[in-house]
């Protein structure tokens, strides 16, 4: 299985980078979030043989998030807490883009932004792609997270 993020599809082959310019692009919106991002990710399991809840981690510091859900083993709350530490580490920057239609856009896909603006030009990471056929014709949105 792929990771999230690794531009694979679930057979493992290598998905098409996404290459866009301005002027293939109908509207395009970026926002920076000031948000503070998670300094560490806590996960709760129960541990059967000690019969008590244990916490698994993945980051450091402040501020501190801890998942509502109680996992049922050690492996599955690390897992969560490593998978929700990565996903707080993209959030604040992202990109969404509106563009005649393009079949190659699909989600965990690359987007390869270049004559934007310099904070923008860059690897983007595809977390949507809707693709819309009516009167108007065949469209295409995308929105994007920055990639770490």
């Amino acid at each position: 299985m792929a990771k999230r993020g690794e531009n694979l599809t679930a057979s493992g082959q290598a998905m098409p980078i996404l290459l866009l310019t301005q002027k293939k692009v109908s509207r395009w919106r970026y926002r920076n979030s000031v948000k503070a991002k998670a300094g560490s990710v806590v996960a709760v399991y129960q541990d059967l043989a000690e019969g008590r809840p244990q916490e698994c981690t993945a980051g450091e510091g402040e501020p501190v998030r801890r998942l509502k859900r109680r996992f049922p083993n050690k492996d599955a709350a690390q897992t969560a807490a490593e998978s929700e530490f990565q996903k707080l580490q993209r959030a604040g920057r992202s990109l969404l883009v509106a563009m005649p239609g393009d079949p190659d856009a699909m989600a965990e896909g690359k987007l390869l932004a270049a004559g934007f603006r310099s904070y923008i030009d860059g690897e983007w990471l595809i977390t949507r792609a809707t693709h819309s056929l009516d009167s108007g014709g065949y469209r295409t949105s995308v929105e994007t997270e920055q990639m770490k």
